[in-house]
């Protein structure tokens, strides 16, 4: 009777700490699908005033050709 608690307890700790560590995956995922999302946020930002700099400096030079 003894063994078959013992098992049983074992099989028990083992279930409770298995399902932990797919909850702490799951969580590991939607925590980098976060941060993939942030670091294409702060791509598309530079990308912007990339874009922004280039037309800025491109019209200057069409000012300063044309006098």
């Amino acid at each position: 009777m003894k063994k078959v608690l013992l098992i049983l307890s074992l099989f028990i700790f083992c279930y409770c700490f298995s399902n932990t560590n797919v909850k702490d995956n799951k969580n590991s995922k939607v925590e980098n699908t976060k941060k993939y999302v942030s670091g294409s946020e702060i791509y598309r930002d530079r990308m912007r005033d990339l874009i922004r700099e280039v037309r800025s400096n491109t019209t200057k030079d069409k000012y300063l050709t044309k006098r």
